[in-house]
C-alpha cells in the first residue's frame, strides 16, 4: 500500500477545509436562492395588488363619471379627476414591477389604451371634453352645449344646468370597452398568478435541495476525517518498518560500493567530494581523495576521447549537472595519479534530490573503457577502410551500370535533339548533385547553342557563345577549375561572374577531330559553404567520346534520310517520302479530327517549254517552281514533287477556305514567275490545281490522290491556269 507522507495528510485535511467550506457555502447560497425566490413571490403579489388597484381605480372613475351624468355636481367631477390620477399612479406602478417582463409590458400597453378609449367614450358621453379630468375649471370642462345653457341664465352667475344629451350608443360603446379592460387585467392577473405558482415550486424544490446537500456534506466530512485518522495512525506503524529497512538497506549499500568495479563519487553542491568507493582510487590514483574534483581536468590532464581536445569551460560533465543539467555523459582521456598512465574513462553524472526535490549534489560513475576503446579504434579503422572500399565500388558499379544503360538508350534514339535527351538524363542519374549542360555546335561551326541542362537551380548559363570562348574548344581536351578565382576560367562562365560556382569542367563532344558539342559541369556555391566534388575528368571524357559517336551517327543518318526522302532538283520531298507520310498524315487527322487538304499540281505546257528552251530551262523552271512553293507554303505543309512537272502538296489542317486561299496564292506566284536561263527570260507561266479534302471527298490516301489527280486533269481540259475542287464525298466528278 502507498505510504502516507505529510503532503498526503496535509492535502487530506485541505480537503476537510474545502468541504467543510462548501458544506456552509451551500447552504448560504441555498438560503440566499430561497430569499430571491420568496423576492420574487412577493414581487407578483405587489403586480397582482396593483393591477387590483388598477381595476378599482378605473370603476371608481366611471362611477365618479356617471355620478357627474345624473347630477352634474362639480364634486362628483373633482372625484373623477382623483380617481384618474390615482389610476395613472397604479398603472405606472404596474409598468415599474413588469419592466422586466416584455408580456406584461405589450398587456400593460394595450390596458392602457383601452382606457383611454373607455375615458374618451365617457367623457362624450356626459358632455365634458377630452381634457376634463385634468382641468381644475369647472367651465373649461363642459361641452359646448352645457356652457351656452349657463351662459343665457337671466341673472348672469354660472349655475347648475340640467342638461341630459346622453347618446346610447356611447353608452354601448363604453360598457364594451369596460369589459375589454376586465378581460385585460384578468388576462395579466392569470400571467402573474402562473408566475407566483412556478416561483413558489422553485421555493420548495431548492428547500429540498438545500437540506440534502447540508446532510451530504456532513456525511463527507465525517467519512474524510475517518480516512486520515486510519492513515495517519498507519503512517506512525509503516514509519519504523522504513527506518528498519534503511538501515538494512544502508549496510547493502556500503558493501555494493566496496565491491564495485567502476568507480563512483559522491559531489555536493559546494564541489567538494563527500563519499568515494576504493574503485575509484584504483582507477584514478591513490590520492584522488585528496584533489577536489574541480581540480580534476589540470591535475589528471583530462581531455576528450581523441586525446587533444579539452574539455571548454562549463563542460565538464560534472560542472555540468551541478549548474543545473539533468544528466551528462562522456568519455575522456586522462592520466593516473602518480603513475601518469594513460586511461579512457567514460563518466556519467547524475544529480542528488533530496525529498524536498532540492538538488544536494551529484552522483559520478566512472568506467574504465581503455581496453574496448582500443579495440573499437581499430574496428572503426577497419570499417572505414571497408566503407571507403565498399563505396568506391559501389559507385564504379552504379557508374558501369548507368554507362552501359545510357550506350544502350543513345543506339536506339531516332534525332539528335533526342540522343541530348536521353544524355541528359543519364547525366542526372550519374551527378544529381552537380549542375550540368550541354552545348551543340551549331551548322555555321562558329557558335554553341544550349540544348539541355540538369540541377539548374539559382544559377544561370549562357544560351550560345563563340568557340572561341571556351578552353576545352580550343584545346580539344577537358578544362578543370577548381579554384574560380586563381585558375583560368572560360569566358562563358565569366560572363555570369565566378562567384556562382565553386568548381567547374568542361568536356569537349568530339569525333574525328571535329568538334560537335561540349558537356559542363559545374558546383554552384553553397550558402552554407559546403563544397561539392567533380567526377573524374576521364571518366567525362569517355562520356563525351560516346556522346560525340551518337550524335554523328545521328547526324549522318538524318543526312542520309533527307537524301532519300529530297527531290535534289527542286528541294522538296519526292514521291517516296508522299508515300510515307501521308498515311501517317491522314491517321493523326483522324485522330485529331481535323480536316486535310492535297493539291495535285501541274505545269501547263511544259513539254512546249522544253521544246522551245531545253531540258536545262525546263529543270530550271522546276527549281524555280520549287523554291516559290517553300515560301508560298506553310511550315506544317509538305510539298512533293510527284514525278516530272507534277507535283503534290499535302496541308494538315486545311479546309475547303484555306486550300482555294493557298491555290489561289500559288496560281498567283506562279504567273508573277520569271525564270532566267541561258541568257533568256521565261514568262507567262501557269500551273493547273486539283484539290481533294478530308474527310469530305476521300477517306484513304489513294483515293485522296486519286480525287485530287482528276481536279487536275478537269483544269487543265477547262483551260490550264486555274484549281478544281473535288465535289461531295461519293461523287466522281470534280466542282
Amino acid at each position: 500500500m502507498k505510504k502516507v507522507t505529510p503532503t498526503l495528510v496535509s492535502l487530506g485535511f485541505l480537503l476537510v477545509l474545502v468541504v467543510m467550506s462548501a458544506s456552509a457555502w451551500i447552504p448560504y447560497k441555498s438560503m440566499e436562492t430561497l430569499l430571491a425566490s420568496e423576492e420574487r413571490v412577493r414581487h407578483t403579489n405587489e403586480v397582482l395588488l396593483a393591477l387590483d388597484g388598477v381595476h378599482i381605480a378605473i370603476a371608481e372613475t366611471e362611477a365618479s363619471i356617471r355620478g357627474y351624468q345624473l347630477t352634474h355636481r362639480g364634486d362628483n367631477l373633482y372625484r373623477a379627476r382623483f380617481s384618474r390620477r390615482v389610476l395613472q399612479e397604479r398603472l405606472q406602478e404596474v409598468r415599474e414591477l413588469t419592466a422586466d417582463n416584455p408580456e406584461q409590458q405589450l398587456a400593460i400597453v394595450a390596458l392602457e389604451q383601452l382606457i383611454s378609449r373607455k375615458l374618451s367614450v365617457m367623457l362624450r358621453a356626459s358632455n365634458l371634453k377630452d381634457n376634463a379630468l385634468e382641468s381644475e375649471d369647472l367651465a373649461d370642462n363642459l361641452s359646448f352645449e352645457v356652457a351656452d345653457a349657463l351662459e343665457e341664465m337671466p341673472d348672469g352667475k354660472r349655475k347648475r344646468a340640467r342638461v341630459v344629451a346622453i347618446d346610447p350608443a356611447l353608452i354601448e360603446q363604453s360598457t364594451f370597452l369596460m369589459e375589454q379592460i376586465r378581460e385585460q387585467i384578468a388576462s395579466m392577473r392569470h400571467m402573474e398568478e402562473q408566475l407566483l405558482a412556478d416561483r413558489s415550486l422553485l421555493v420548495k424544490v431548492n428547500t429540498e435541495a438545500s437540506f440534502r446537500s447540508f446532510l451530504l456534506t456532513i456525511l463527507l466530512n465525517i467519512l474524510i476525517a475517518c480516512a486520515l485518522f486510519y492513515y495517519v495512525v498507519k503512517n506512525f506503524r509503516q514509519r519504523e518498518e522504513v527506518e528498519t529497512a534503511a538501515t538494512a538497506q544502508a549496510r547493502i549499500l556500503g558493501s555494493v560500493l566496496e565491491n564495485m568495479s567502476d568507480g563512483v563519487a559522491v559531489v555536493d553542491t559546494q564541489g567538494r567530494l563527500t563519499l568515494h568507493n576504493p574503485a575509484l582510487e584504483h582507477m584514478l590514483g591513490s590520492g584522488i581523495s585528496r584533489i577536489s574534483p574541480e581540480a580534476w581536468q589540470e591535475q589528471l590532464e583530462v581531455t576528450r576521447a581523441d586525446g587533444v581536445t579539452p574539455f571548454e569551460a562549463g563542460e565538464f560533465p560534472l560542472r555540468q549537472v551541478l549548474d543545473g543539467d539533468n544528466r551528462s555523459e562522456a568519455e575522456m582521456l586522462l592520466r593516473r595519479l602518480g603513475t601518469r598512465q594513460p586511461a579512457t574513462i567514460r563518466i556519467s553524472v547524475r544529480p542528488m534530490t533530496s525529498a524536498r526535490g532540492d538538488t544536494d549534489g551529484v552522483v559520478a560513475v566512472l568506467t574504465d573503457v581503455s581496453a574496448s576503446a582500443r579495440a573499437a579504434q581499430d574496428n572503426r579503422l577497419l570499417n572505414q577502410k571497408l566503407t571507403q572500399g565498399l563505396e568506391q565500388l559501389e559507385k564504379q558499379n552504379f557508374e558501369v551500370s548507368a554507362i552501359n544503360d545510357m550506350s544502350s538508350l543513345l543506339q536506339s534514339c531516332n534525332s539528335v535533339m533526342e540522343t541530348c535527351r536521353v544524355l541528359q538524363k543519364s547525366l542526372a542519374k550519374l551527378f544529381p548533385d552537380i549542375e550540368g549542360a550541354i552545348y551543340l555546335i551549331k551548322a555555321s561551326k562558329d557558335y554553341l547553342e544550349l540544348v539541355e541542362t540538369w540541377n539548374t537551380g539559382n544559377g544561370t548559363l549562357v544560351a550560345s557563345f563563340d568557340t572561341e570562348n571556351c578552353w576545352c574548344l580550343k584545346r580539344g581536351v577537358p578544362h578543370l577549375v577548381n579554384q574560380p578565382e586563381a585558375d583560368i576560367v572560360c569566358n562563358h562562365l565569366e560572363q555570369n561572374g565566378i562567384d556562382q560556382f565553386s568548381a567547374s569542367v568542361c568536356v569537349p563532344v568530339m569525333t574525328n577531330a571535329e568538334i560537335l558539342g561540349m558537356l559542363l559541369l559545374r558546383i554552384t556555391r553553397s550558402d552554407t559553404g559546403k563544397v561539392g566534388k567533380l567526377p573524374d575528368p576521364a571518366f567525362l571524357a569517355t562520356i563525351a567520346e560516346q556522346a560525340g559517336l551518337a550524335i554523328s551517327n545521328q547526324r549522318l543518318r538524318e543526312s542520309l534520310r533527307m537524301q532519300s526522302n529530297q527531290d535534289v532538283l527542286t528541294g522538296l520531298f519526292n514521291r517516296r517520302f508522299l508515300d510515307t507520310v501521308l498515311p501517317i498524315e491522314l491517321a493523326q487527322a483522324q485522330r485529331l479530327e481535323q480536316p486535310m487538304a492535297v493539291m495535285m499540281l501541274d505545269l501547263d505546257h511544259f513539254k512546249k517549254l522544253n521544246d522551245q528552251f531545253g531540258h536545262a530551262a525546263g529543270d530550271d523552271v522546276l527549281a524555280k517552281l520549287g523554291g516559290l512553293l517553300r515560301k508560298l507554303l506553310r511550315s506544317s505543309d509538305l510539298p512533293c514533287r510527284y514525278g516530272g512537272e507534277e507535283f503534290a502538296l499535302l496541308l494538315p489542317g486545311a479546309n475547303e477556305e484555306i486550300a482555294m486561299h493557298c491555290a489561289e496564292r500559288i496560281l498567283e506566284g506562279v504567273r508573277k514567275m520569271t525564270v532566267l536561263t541561258g541568257g533568256q527570260a521565261i514568262m507567262n507561266l501557269s500551273v493547273s490545281i486539283g484539290i481533294a479534302l478530308y474527310p469530305e471527298h476521300a477517306e484513304h490516301s489513294a483515293e485522296l490522290l486519286k480525287r485530287a489527280d482528276a481536279c487536275l486533269y478537269e483544269a487543265k481540259h477547262s483551260g490550264r491556269n486555274r484549281a478544281v475542287m473535288a465535289m461531295s464525298h461519293g461523287s466522281s466528278e470534280p466542282q
